[in-house]
């Protein structure tokens, strides 16, 4: 806008010098007036370079922007992926530890028979031992040969001896 101004005001300069009859200051003022022309020309093509190039960072500037979002939910999904991935794996943990749990369920069951077995097997022989101690200790009060009768018989001697 000042370049224009200049212009102008160099234009109006070197007509009124014209006017007045002095050629060589209207030059003076001319040339002067080129070079503002030749600025304002050279202006004008940097505003356009610099308009686009500030066109050109904006559409770059919104296609960052836009892989940036995009990025992001590529990431997002990828968290899901491995997200569900895990729970995938823990939940294949469980189902092979409950197979671990059985296959321990039924050793625990076969110990747990065995140990009946062995229980039952024992009060068997107790019983056993039982019914022959009975038996044994019959046979042993018949076949004391009077032991217990000699001591019946030194407990009737002392009882005369002491009058009683």
């Amino acid at each position: 806008k000042e370049c224009e101004e200049e212009i102008t005001k160099y234009t109006t300069a070197a007509q009124n010098a014209l006017k007045a009859g002095n050629e060589d200051d209207a030059r003076t003022l001319i040339a002067k007036k080129q070079q503002y022309e030749s600025n304002l020309v050279s202006y004008k093509k940097t505003q356009e370079l610099t308009h686009a190039n500030a066109d050109k960072m904006r559409q770059m500037h919104d296609k960052l922007v836009n892989d940036i979002e995009t990025l992001e939910a590529r990431r997002d999904a990828i968290k899901a992926t491995v997200a569900s991935a895990k729970a995938q794996e823990h939940i294949n943990k469980i189902v092979s530890g409950g197979d671990k749990a059985k296959s321990s369920m039924e050793s625990f069951e076969r110990y747990e028979k065995k140990a009946e077995k062995m229980l039952d097997a024992a009060t068997a022989e107790a019983e056993l031992n039982a019914h022959t101690s009975a038996a044994s200790t019959l046979a042993d009060k018949y076949t004391s040969n009077g032991s217990d009768a000699s001591v019946e018989g030194e407990l009737a001697a002392m009882k005369a001896k002491l009058g009683l």
